[in-house]
């Protein structure tokens, strides 16, 4: 059955159905975004996954609000016998508006497919999520998600971006981008997810890009994301990673 998913689930993803977003900017019916980050290691929410070059392609297409979703993962090392397979694929599907012009809010469901474990007694990560989220001077989101087959608890996910153009001061089209994304466990979500016996902070990631726009649509350049845990987690530790991406979106 797990076998069957994960088939399905490679032929959905091979038809660009992507990560959960919700109506274009430009508040039309149909929108989409292709993205493929190439990164020296894999950090999700604060915890390693991969260590060692890895390529991350996402895809994202919406229409009237609704949205299909896929993330995946694939090393390009032999560090975990996993070279050229993905290592996790993240699917959603999820409802968005506009509810002024510059807020909006989404909600949903989110399935998390980790290959690894298919032949296992071990449960994949699904999520129920709901945000809000604010483009003005910065983007700001709030998330809730709810992992009812994990953690069976919740996580608040807040998020603060800012890009600044340096069209006359350095190249047009050139700007700098900065983000804070910060995790909070509650109930039993850092017990259930990590075996720790405390609620609080799980971890906090700090990313700085410098990417190159072309016409609104497309951007491509370097990133740098530092990534430190909040909890005291067995074998895990902060995290420097960094690398490049190249995103287009219509």
């Amino acid at each position: 059955m797990r076998k069957n998913v994960f088939f399905a689930t490679l032929f959905f993803f091979g038809f660009g159905i992507a990560s959960a977003f919700a109506v274009n900017k430009e508040g039309g019916m149909f929108s989409a975004n292709a993205r493929v980050d190439a990164s020296s290691k894999y950090v999700f929410r604060g915890i390693e996954r991969s260590d060692g070059l890895t390529v991350q392609p996402q895809l994202k297409l919406g229409l009237m609000g609704f949205a299909l979703g896929a993330f995946t993962n694939i090393d390009l090392h032999d560090k975990n016998d996993m070279k050229f397979k993905p290592t996790e694929i993240h699917l959603s599907f999820g409802y968005g508006l506009k509810l002024l012009d510059m807020l909006g809010a989404s909600a949903g469901l989110k399935y998390y497919l980790i290959p690894e474990i298919m032949d296992s007694n071990l449960k994949d990560p699904t999520e129920l999520y709901a945000s809000i989220f604010w483009d003005l001077i910065v983007q700001a989101g709030l998330n809730a998600y709810y992992d009812f087959r994990v953690a069976k608890a919740p996580l608040i996910v807040a998020e603060l971006g800012y890009s600044h153009d340096l069209a006359g001061i350095i190249i047009a089209g050139l700007s700098v981008d900065g983000s804070i994304e910060a995790g909070l466990g509650l109930l039993d979500y850092n017990k259930n997810t990590w075996g720790v016996d405390k609620q609080g902070l799980s971890y906090i990631d700090v990313t700085l890009a410098t990417p190159f726009k072309v016409a609104g649509v497309f951007k491509a350049g370097p990133q740098i994301t530092y990534s430190r845990i909040m909890q005291d987690i067995a074998g895990e530790k902060n995290h420097i990673f960094g690398g490049v991406f190249a995103e287009l979106d219509i």
